[in-house]
């Protein structure tokens, strides 16, 4: 039986780095299997990649900017996502730099099996500072859960075994049939500022519920520029509105798809040892034992911003498992 063609539809959210943006469109240009549509939505007051754009899409009408209205990850991915046309929607970021065939193997994993809901592959890290990240050894769990629903990502090395069928795909290398995310847009409790995280984890998470097959491939390569993040970032500093941001929607995304048991064992985790720069109460105790009892109020913090992203998780659970049991988004019987 012959194949039905589909159509891809490109979405890259930018903000403040045109050279970035102007080399990942460059790379788009160039890819052997070229994308149906493409669309680039622009962070406010942003004129320079507004030129970038225009000089780079010249002469293809299948290529438009959209204006964002404030400066989120987020929210510019929902306008993409929103006007987007495609039957496979593609995201990545303007730092990346997709090789030619990035999109042709993308679509062949579509093409051979009805019932794959997302494809995405390794971002090789490229920062002059650590070489070492753009080929680090291959990992033996990339994209899932641990038993007691701690995430793993690994994205970036590549897996022992590939492909691979994952819990979640990374951002900047993720795609999705429009037919397996009835939503159409990423959770709107995860807006904030600047490059909020979680996002993906929503999207990878609703099609996975739904039952369809996520699929991780580390031919499905590209290259990831880790560009300078808008107003800086703050993620790594304990007591930031980003950082307290990241535990909130951490909590929330754990609440809403992870199941009770699960919750419990991930957040008492996170309020006894937490991570690098979300530690918990055993670090802040010893910080403040040490003299420095600013940790310890740190820490309290971001177990306030773990409550409430959790407690608002529980809620938002129930609504979406009932729209859930409504959608017909379930994938073919094999």
């Amino acid at each position: 039986m012959p194949s039905i063609p589909m159509t891809f539809t490109v979405v890259i959210p930018t903000m403040n780095r045109s050279e970035d943006l102007r080399r990942c469109l460059g790379a788009l240009k160039s890819q052997e299997r070229l994308a149906d549509e493409v669309i680039v939505v622009i962070g406010p007051g942003d004129h320079v990649a507004t030129q970038v754009f225009t000089e780079v899409a010249a002469g293809r009408d299948n290529w438009r900017s959209l204006p964002a209205t404030r400066p989120s990850v987020v929210e510019a991915l929902n306008l993409g996502l929103t006007e987007a046309k495609g039957d496979i929607i593609v995201l990545t970021d303007d730092d990346s730099e997709a090789p030619p065939f990035w999109l042709q193997r993308l679509e062949r994993h579509y093409l051979a099996d009805a019932r794959v809901g997302a494809v995405g592959g390794r971002d090789r890290l490229v920062l002059p500072s650590h070489p070492w990240l753009e080929n680090p050894p291959p990992a033996k769990c990339v994209g899932q859960f641990n038993w007691y629903g701690l995430m793993l990502g690994n994205h970036h090395c590549g897996a022992v075994n590939s492909p691979l069928e994952v819990d979640m795909l990374k951002g900047v290398n993720l795609s999705f049939r429009r037919a397996a995310f009835p939503a159409g847009k990423i959770d709107s409790y995860l807006v904030s500022y600047g490059a909020e995280v979680g996002w993906e984890v929503d999207i990878s998470l609703s099609i996975r519920q739904a039952g369809w097959r996520i699929i991780y491939d580390n031919d499905i390569w590209l290259r990831h520029h880790v560009g300078q993040r808008t107003e800086g970032d703050g993620r790594n500093e304990m007591t930031s509105a980003p950082a307290l941001r990241r535990a909130q929607n951490t909590s929330y995304l754990s609440a809403v798809y992870q199941p009770f048991w699960q919750v419990v064992m991930v957040e008492l985790r996170a309020a006894l040892v937490g991570a690098r720069f979300q530690p918990g109460l055993i670090w802040g105790m010893r910080g403040a034992l040490a003299g420095n009892p600013a940790t310890l109020a740190a820490v309290l913090r971001l177990f306030g911003a773990r409550c409430r992203g959790m407690a608002d998780g529980r809620k938002a659970r129930v609504k979406k498992f009932f729209k859930r049991g409504l959608s017909k988004a379930r994938p073919p019987q094999a």
